[in-house]
């Protein structure tokens, strides 16, 4: 099965909420809490934004333990993120 996903961004106001709304979705899938399945989507969305060409290229690639998300564009290199369960800390 492949578990890999291609999102193509073309330059639009909106491409950095799409991009931030699809990573939470990917975060909260790979177990992420709400909070910080949110501060993931608004990196990649600062990410996306921050890349100037007429087309970004979002690939995420689910795994057991993470999902690897990778922004391209622009002839930029490329940024990757990691979408992990971190778990909680004892108090």
């Amino acid at each position: 099965m492949d578990r890999t996903i291609t999102l193509r961004l073309p330059n639009t106001a909106a491409r950095g909420e799409i991009a931030r709304s699809t990573v939470v979705a990917l975060a909260v899938r790979a177990g992420m809490a709400p909070l910080a399945a949110d501060r993931a989507g608004a990196a990649v969305a600062g990410a996306v934004t921050a890349i100037a060409a007429g087309e970004v290229t979002i690939i995420a690639t689910l795994g057991t333990g993470a999902t690897l998300v990778e922004v391209t564009g622009g002839g930029a290199a490329p940024v990757t993120f990691t979408l992990a369960r971190t778990p909680l800390r004892q108090v």
